[in-house]
């Protein structure tokens, strides 16, 4: 708003910011040029000041509006002026401010640069640090991220979401107990975080501790019932404890308040494999697929589904696809090869075996299998090392105490056989010994 201040008889434009909606305008500034009476102040050409000044809070209205790319043009143009009104946000501040437009287009290389200059124009600017922190946690530069986040609780304390995004961090790394205190930290100073409860629960949960998580999910759910990713954690901590039905609950409530999360129908899929509900399960795979077809995991889990319902080669391509997104993905290899196994395709599945192992020396159930097909080639010996070390792994493995009583009975060691198939027919009933 223009309005005249009179300064030794004479008047001069001065501007008023009304209502901004942001804290970086100054409220009060003179903007150039004298008039004589009131009626010149409308003659007065637009001062170019004005022009910057309405084009920036033009960019922060079309943030609000999810309109990225023209924020980040304007704020661009305005930068590039050599100076900037009195009442316009500090340059190191536009930086930031542009960075974050340039995150929500995901032009991260782009954001990180004003970030990093907003930090060089003011080198005690906590929010870009953060902001800065964030970017590089998006790229997997956890420690560079770290350091930055560090930065930022230095400089403010009391920064509660700093200390949720170090702990995001650090769990990124897989330092659960560094990412747990950072959280606490965060729950401390900002009770109602339901984001810092949310992750919370994802490290608790990473560690085991299955309980504290649920707990955590609840408090996050109630702080903020429609945040369907909280929901959909709950419902995989769930399954962790096995209990698939409540899980689903959670899953489908996840789904309705946000239809396109994939990774809660790729959730749900997985609870209904375990009801053996196969054909639900295929349904919600697919969906998830539709919706990020990139998604490793899934297009394994539907191939694992596949391989239940018997379609073999179905299950096959699924997991070549899985193998061919994520190369390192262990339990694809393992899945491949039994789907290979069942088409007489030993001597691949073998292959598809020791590829999980190599990838994870402590996936029991490929030792299982691999023990399983060897001995289907006559390899006792190499069979039986397997199946013990499945076991050693995984001793309620009860398929493995099965495969390693076949193997020990074929090598002519009754009573050791016999043994082990006490012991997989106790772990589970419905396994019963060879006749």
């Amino acid at each position: 708003m223009l309005r005249p201040y009179v300064v030794e008889g004479t008047q001069e434009p001065w501007l008023t910011v009304v209502d901004s909606g942001s804290e970086l305008f100054k409220p009060e500034s003179r903007i150039g040029g004298k008039f004589q009476k009131l009626a010149d102040l409308d003659q007065l050409p637009l001062p170019k000041d004005v022009v910057l000044l309405t084009e920036t809070s033009l960019a922060f209205a079309l943030r609000k509006r999810g309109n990225y790319s023209n924020a980040a043009r304007i704020l661009g143009e305005v930068l590039n002026s050599p100076t900037l009104p009195e009442a316009a946000p500090s340059r190191w501040a536009l930086h930031n401010e542009r960075g974050i437009d340039l995150l929500g287009l995901a032009e991260t290389t782009e954001a990180i640069a004003e970030f990093k200059e907003a930090i060089r124009l003011k080198p005690d600017f906590a929010e870009a640090h953060n902001n800065l922190g964030a970017t590089l946690s998006d790229k997997g530069q956890y420690d560079a991220a770290i350091a930055e986040y560090q930065e930022t609780i230095q400089l403010k304390p009391d920064f509660a979401e700093a200390h949720n995004n170090l702990g995001a961090a650090l769990g990124g790394k897989g330092q659960y107990d560094a990412a747990i205190a950072e959280y606490k930290e965060t729950i401390r100073r900002k009770p109602d975080f339901a984001a810092a409860h949310n992750n919370l629960g994802a490290a608790l949960g990473g560690k085991g501790q299955y309980d504290a998580a649920i707990a955590e999910y609840k408090e996050t759910i109630r702080l903020e019932p429609d945040l369907a990713e909280a929901h959909n954690n709950l419902g995989a901590t769930l399954s962790d404890k096995g209990q698939y039905g409540a899980a689903i609950a959670e899953y489908k409530e996840a789904i309705r308040l946000k239809p396109d999360l994939a990774e809660a129908h790729n959730n749900l899929g997985v609870a209904l494999n375990e009801k053996g509900q196969y054909d639900a399960a295929v349904t919600e795979y697919k969906d998830a697929i539709r919706l990020k077809p990139d998604l490793a995991e899934t297009h394994n889990n539907l191939g694992l589904t596949l391989y239940y319902k018997g379609q073999y080669e179905a299950a096959i391509a699924e997991d070549r696809e899985a193998i061919r997104l994520k190369p390192d993905l262990a339990k694809a290899h393992n899945n491949l090869g039994l789907a290979l196994n069942e088409k007489g395709q030993y001597d691949a599945a073998v292959t598809e075996y020791k590829d999980a192992i190599r990838l994870k020396p402590e996936l029991a159930e490929a030792h299982n299998n691999l023990g399983a097909a060897l001995g289907g080639k006559g390899q006792y010996d190499a069979a039986i090392a397997e199946d013990r070390e499945a076991i050693r792994l995984k001793p309620d493995l009860a398929v493995a105490h099965y495969n390693l009583g076949v193997a020990l009975k074929r090598s002519g060691k009754s009573a050791q056989a016999s043994r082990e198939f006490k012991e997989a027919h106790r772990l589970d009933p419905k396994i019963t010994p060879p006749h």
